[in-house]
């Protein structure tokens, strides 16, 4: 499947051409992960209109059941073809599909459902604000869900009790240092204002911890210059991983993280 994927995606001109045989195969469920792959990247380079993708709603519909299916579930994340078939739905903007995409808000993957909210706004449709918040509430996705909803010019919808410095500097600090581990916890240290470059710059230090019990490092989010600011000014946003976390060289760690001595 993968291959025949990729076959079909590298030669999309060719591929519309063959589109209406390749929809002969939509009664196998497992065929239909695949179509609905290779008809997002269609949409997207417009070489076959949404109108063309419709006719088969159906059978992508039973496809999203199927593989929403909590058996389909690893843990609380989807399985990955759900991605696909709720993009396509969203493109398709139809009454079937934006419901078949209202009832995946009830998703456990936090992933699919900033997605899907995504998807949602920008079809117009309303979103209950308990399904954003959820997503606002999480350090992962809480930067993600603000500049998707920022680039659909729908950035009120965000709830203001994150929308504020403080907020979006835990998210970075927890997410930058996903790279390498996904950290079990984050605990706020303080905030501290440095000079650099004969700039006064704020930031954020916080303890990330990794296991349970297990290790931590320091983590620093910043710069900052003003007080409005959702994102740093100035990156020196970084983990300090030469050493575990030590309160008592604290300033020490700090400093090396941002004058990147560590890296």
């Amino acid at each position: 499947g993968f291959y025949f994927v990729i076959a079909m995606k590298d030669t999309l001109s060719l591929t519309a051409g063959i589109y209406p045989d390749l929809r002969r195969h939509l009664h196998d469920t497992i065929f239909s992960r695949l179509l609905a792959e290779i008809a997002l990247r269609l949409l997207d380079s417009n070489f076959i209109p949404a109108a063309v993708i419709l006719k088969d709603e159906a059978h992508f519909l039973a496809a999203t059941d199927f593989f929403n299916s909590d058996s389909k579930y690893h843990d609380d994340d989807a399985d990955y073809n759900v991605y696909n078939l709720a993009a396509l739905l969203g493109k398709l903007n139809s009454d079937k599909s934006n419901k078949k995409l209202n009832e995946l808000l009830a998703t456990k993957d936090k992933y699919l459902l900033k997605d899907v909210i995504e998807f949602l706004v920008k079809n117009g449709q309303p979103v209950k604000p308990v399904y954003i918040e959820k997503v606002a509430a999480d350090k992962e996705t809480r930067v993600l869900l603000y500049e998707a909803l920022k680039t659909l010019g729908k950035q009120t919808l965000f709830p203001s009790k994150f929308l504020n410095q403080a907020s979006f500097a835990e998210s970075h600090a927890f997410t930058y240092s996903m790279d390498d581990n996904v950290p079990s916890a984050i605990k706020f240290i303080e905030k501290r204002t440095e000079k650099v470059d004969g700039k006064e710059m704020v930031f954020y230090l916080y303890k990330l911890s990794f296991g349970d019990p297990g290790e931590s490092y320091l983590a620093v989010t910043g710069g900052y210059t003003s007080r409005n600011s959702l994102d740093p000014e100035v990156l020196k946003t970084g983990v300090y991983w030469t050493e575990e976390y030590n309160s008592k060289k604290l300033k020490e760690q700090f400093l090396a993280v941002i004058n990147r001595s560590d890296e």
